[in-house]
């Protein structure tokens, strides 16, 4: 929406199938193919916005460079019956954690690390174990149970020439911070920003230039952006695996929670400042 504000309803086509672009310097050939056959149109530039297996990547030549990680999770959403109103909250223990956050009409999503990843979600033993470890009684969820792994990719390059990526195709991370669409819309806004900044009169041979370099500023710090993300993710994620011996675990969590760097802790595991 924050990319195509500005544009009548006529200029957006759906169902179109992209399998050519190509950036000459001066515009991108954007090479389509929808329910009216194959089409061709010229662009000033071009925002990949098209998912992990994004096509935009690939003809950029941006590698997707990451890993998966060996952690598999449970997810589901109950009527709240917790008594925590608008708080969010996790539990740490020696099986990992379990997050609990509100979500409207008055629902909570719980979400905890999977111990038999081969395992499908078992509703029964779901509530069991929330009960058992958090001492809340959820009964039956809205929703099946949604069980989900997690990785971390980062694209190469977020731009080349007029062509630029934003969102899953350029960067995909933990959920354990809940900033993957957030840092997307980042992309987003910053993006657009880029691509609508004045341009040099169009009667100059670099009328272009402006426009390559908002790209190329657009694409550094947004790598620098997701890149950052990506790793406070991942540490919110080990975190979550539990460490250590329960005890001293329990005392060090404690310590670190009443100490000075407390509101620094805090910062960093809820994502602020990225």
């Amino acid at each position: 929406r924050i990319l195509l504000e500005s544009l009548p309803a006529s200029a957006v086509h759906r169902g179109v199938d992209v399998f050519g672009l190509h950036d000459d310097g001066d515009s991108v050939h954007v090479a389509a193919r929808g329910a009216d056959g194959e089409t061709e149109w010229r662009a000033k530039f071009v925002a990949g916005c098209d998912g992990t297996d994004s096509t935009t990547r690939r003809f950029i030549g941006s590698e997707f460079e990451g890993d998966y990680y060996p952690d598999r999770f449970v997810m589901g959403d109950f009527p709240d019956a917790s008594g925590w109103g608008d708080e969010a909250r996790i539990f740490l223990d020696s099986r990992g954690f379990i997050e609990s956050f509100p979500l409207p009409e008055n629902l909570r999503r719980w979400v905890l690390r999977a111990r038999d990843s081969s395992a499908r979600p078992n509703e029964n033993r779901f509530a069991a174990e929330i009960a058992e470890r958090c001492g809340v009684k959820i009964g039956g969820p809205v929703e099946p149970l949604n069980g989900f792994g997690v990785s971390h990719f980062l694209a190469s390059h977020f731009a080349r020439g007029r062509i630029a990526l934003a969102g899953d195709a350029a960067h995909v991370m933990s959920p354990m911070g809940g900033q993957g669409m957030n840092v997307g819309w980042f992309d987003a806004q910053d993006l657009a920003e880029a691509i609508s900044k004045p341009r040099i009169q169009p009667q100059s041979s670099q009328r272009f230039t402006d426009l390559d370099s908002s790209l190329r500023a657009y694409a550094d710090h947004a790598r620098i952006r997701a890149e950052s993300a990506i790793s406070r993710a991942g540490q919110n994620l080990a975190i979550g695996r539990g460490f250590g011996v329960p005890r001293l675990r329990t005392a060090m969590v404690s310590a670190a929670l009443r100490l000075p760097i407390q509101s620094w802790i805090v910062k960093r595991f809820t994502m602020r400042g990225i």
